[in-house]
C-alpha cells in the first residue's frame, strides 16, 4: 500500500515537473525508473 501511494505521488510530481520544467523525454526517463522499481518491488 506505501508503495502504491508513493508511486502515486510519484507521478503527480512527475506531470507538475513536465508541465513546468522538463522535457518529455526526462519525464520518460524518470517513469522508466519508476516502473523498473515498480515490477521489481510491486
Amino acid at each position: 500500500m506505501y508503495l502504491r501511494r508513493s508511486s502515486t505521488r510519484f507521478l503527480e510530481c512527475a506531470i507538475h515537473l513536465c508541465v513546468t520544467h522538463m522535457t518529455l523525454q526526462e519525464v520518460a526517463d524518470l517513469l522508466e525508473k519508476e516502473a523498473a522499481q515498480l515490477r521489481h518491488f510491486g
